[in-house]
């Protein structure tokens, strides 16, 4: 398919090294090192060996209006003056890259809330919210012939307000309502739910509970921890799974974009979105600030009401909001033991960056290595 964005033709979607002569080349490593540096949210893209220029999934939508679809020039200007690159060849260069995020429709996508908490997008872009509140994870009113779906999590502070976990889940599905507590209690359209009372079904789909140990090594000592998991399977491929483990739930959407994604909005993105799909509740704004996007997406009286019982803050009320240096920011600065203990809890999942920083982030919060367990473990 070939279109003008910007006055440049643009391709299929991906440029290729090898179209790239070696001065263009070197300008253009530059220029994504600055990005990752500046701007990472999301995929790394780097151009080395025979690698294809990927699309690059984060924050290029920020430049670019939203109705025209145009790459703004006052952006071009700004990233031109923080990289000392030509702005024509930014030009060229961001409009070979900036391409719709589609996926095929086969493709399976993950939506994903894990560990204190750690929320991933549709698109694939991380990023932490540790404010305390009810926040809308996905509102998708096209899901199963417009029956809907409402995902809201509850979001709760240690005492401290160091870093924040998600205490409680509700999830609608049509006009049932599915709710896991911290504590392994379940309810369903508020009813309290014991395992022999499963599989229930939610919205006309079946849901099932597990119970069992998750145990893994860490270092030299074999450690296991109870955990339970509730799993409403929607569709071939398409699964809604809540995962309690270490007083904390645990939450992973994952289906084909059609069937789960299409139409939703919230904390997990608006799809289908340019860049990395964090949109305001206006449907074209990109937010860039994780903290103004929380704020964005808490859960408002135009919102469903899902959770049995309220819980302060209720919007109007704020979200709580985090404290000013992070449990595990200080942890790093006084305690190079527990840096060595998490490097060895998280190196089972060493070889994926993301969720390797992930668990460390976890183990340093909490100074308990047993919450790496949760990575690797779905």
């Amino acid at each position: 398919m070939e279109n003008e964005i910007g006055g440049i033709e643009e391709g299929d979607g991906l440029c290729m090294k090898e179209d790239l002569d070696p001065v263009t080349l070197s300008a253009a490593q530059k220029f994504q090192k600055w990005f990752v540096e500046n701007y990472f949210d999301g995929k790394y893209i780097y151009l080395k060996g025979d690698d294809k220029i990927d699309t690059i999934n984060t924050f290029f939508d920020i430049y670019v209006d939203p109705v025209t679809g145009l790459i703004g020039a006052g952006g071009i200007a700004q990233m031109s003056a923080d990289t000392g690159l030509d702005m024509s060849f930014l030009q060229v260069y961001l409009n070979c890259l900036f391409v719709d995020n589609g996926l095929d429709e086969n493709e399976l996508v993950k939506a994903i809330a894990v560990g204190d908490p750690h929320f991933t997008s549709w698109q694939g872009a991380n990023f932490d919210y540790h404010g305390a509140c009810d926040l809308v994870m996905i509102h998708n009113e096209n899901f199963n012939g417009y029956a809907g779906m409402d995902l809201h999590v509850r979001t709760e502070q240690i005492e401290s307000g160091e870093y924040s976990f998600i205490s409680d889940v509700a999830l609608r599905l049509g006009s049932d309502i599915l709710e896991v507590r911290k504590n392994g209690s379940v309810f369903l359209n508020h009813k309290s739910m014991d395992a022999s009372q499963f599989p229930l079904v939610v919205g006309g789909f079946p849901a099932t509970i597990e119970k069992d140990d998750k145990c893994f090594d860490i270092g030299q000592i074999h450690t296991c921890v109870a955990s339970q998991t509730v799993e409403v399977v929607v569709g071939e491929h398409e699964k809604i799974t809540f995962k309690v483990f270490k007083d904390m739930v645990h939450v992973e959407v994952i289906g084909r974009p059609r069937e789960m994604a299409m139409g939703a909005v919230g904390l997990m993105g608006t799809y289908p979105a340019k860049g990395h799909g964090r949109v305001a509740r206006d449907g074209f704004t990109a937010m860039q600030a994780a903290g103004d996007f929380g704020l964005e997406w808490q859960v408002r009286d135009s919102d469903a009401k899902l959770f049995m019982e309220d819980r302060y803050p209720q919007f109007p009320d704020a979200c709580i909001a985090p404290a000013e240096v992070h449990a595990s920011q200080r942890n790093l600065q006084d305690n190079a033991e527990l840096s060595e203990r998490a490097h060895a809890a998280c190196a089972h999942v060493s070889n994926d960056r993301k969720t390797y920083k992930n668990c460390m982030f976890d183990v340093m919060s909490t100074g308990d290595e047993t919450h790496a367990m949760i990575y690797g473990a779905w």
